[in-house]
């Protein structure tokens, strides 16, 4: 998220990132309001959760001076380095994308606790 916002200037994350803090729903890959709200963190103040092809925006005029890149430079969202690891192995087999760690090899669902929908390890 932080280079994504200095590149672009723009706060967004993606669902393999956003869930490694327990805060998502994992069956709907948003903010869990219950998690958040009883956590205390005031909601404005997290990134909005986008899929993780999605461009986030292009290099600012800032950011290339800065890096040397050219000003609007697509910078695309990505992925968490574990989490496109086990998909590269092969252990996540659904289209939908979700937290690799969530989900043992041929798992249909993220395994889940059962006082949230947050992750949990298995």
């Amino acid at each position: 998220e932080y280079i994504v916002l200095k590149l672009t200037g723009k706060f967004c994350t993606e669902p393999s990132d956003a869930s490694s803090n327990a805060c998502v729903d994992l069956n709907t890959l948003s903010w869990s309001e219950k998690i958040v709200d009883i956590s205390g963190i005031d909601p404005d103040k997290l990134p909005e959760i986008v899929p993780s092809t999605s461009v986030a925006g292009g290099v600012t005029r800032e950011a290339a001076e800065a890096t040397g890149l050219a000003v609007g430079t697509p910078v695309v969202m990505g992925g968490g380095d574990g989490v496109c690891a086990n998909v590269g192995a092969g252990s996540v087999r659904r289209a939908r994308p979700s937290p690799a760690w969530a989900l043992p090899r041929g798992s249909p669902q993220p395994a889940t606790s059962r006082c949230s929908t947050s992750r949990c390890a298995p």
